[in-house]
């Protein structure tokens, strides 16, 4: 298991969330140790927040929550706690979401078992190249913490699974598109971080809105992708 020093108790303005899943940002020392960067978080949009950052070097604060962080060269770490039911959560990161990152980006997230309820992942460059892709892994890591095994990728978004009975953060359209693209967005819209609509985006808009970035998920993106397609 890994040395985590934790010392960051910040509290954030959150909304209830259904699944338990909390998340820790972390740093990887030079040590091989982990210091934390944040407090336990459970809106993932927080990541959105972040993407910012990375992106075009712009700090704003949402909720609470500080956009700027370190991230280590391979990506960005996270202790995650509140896990379900760790065998079908590792297995279906490693089967699923794994098989799916491969097959899309040539990536895959690393996980590592920190022992009784927790798990550190690492989430890499590859997602963190638009509020799309941070916010579709992080739905379905959060996907995976249900008890439930998943057999393939379309089984995320069946209607009997959680993502249309429990865990609605992700709109019917958004779902579709889900399942069609994965981690991919239709061809046109690869050039942009993010993407509010065609007068709103990563290439038209020198001022970034910490709100907009924020709600600008793959649900958002999917509400002005199919603006655009029609």
């Amino acid at each position: 298991m890994f040395k985590i020093y934790q010392n960051n108790n910040t509290r954030y303005a959150e909304v209830h969330q259904v699944n338990p899943l909390r998340w820790k940002t972390l740093y990887k020392q030079d040590d091989g140790t982990f210091v934390d960067q944040s407090g336990w978080v459970k809106c993932k949009d927080f990541y959105n927040d972040t993407v910012a950052f990375f992106k075009a070097g712009t700090e704003f604060s949402v909720y609470g929550y500080r956009n700027k962080i370190k991230k280590n060269n391979e990506g960005v770490y996270f202790l995650l706690k509140f896990i379900k039911d760790k065998p079908s959560f590792l297995d279906n990161l490693y089967k699923v979401v794994n098989a799916q990152l491969f097959s899309d980006l040539k990536c895959q997230i690393g996980i590592w078992d920190q022992g009784e309820d927790e798990v550190v992942v690492m989430i890499p460059n590859e997602l963190w190249e638009s509020t799309y892709r941070i916010s579709m892994i992080t739905y379905v890591i959060r996907l995976c913490n249900y008890g439930i095994n998943y057999s393939c990728w379309d089984d995320l978004w069946s209607t009997n699974s959680p993502s249309h009975q429990l865990d609605h953060a992700f709109t019917k359209t958004a779902i579709t598109n889900a399942k069609k693209y994965g981690f991919k967005v239709p061809e046109q819209f690869n050039k942009y971080w993010f993407f509010a609509g065609k007068a709103y985006n990563s290439e038209q808009t020198p001022t970034i809105t910490g709100h907009v970035i924020h709600n600008n998920g793959v649900s958002n993106w999917s509400e002005f992708m199919e603006q655009e397609e029609v």
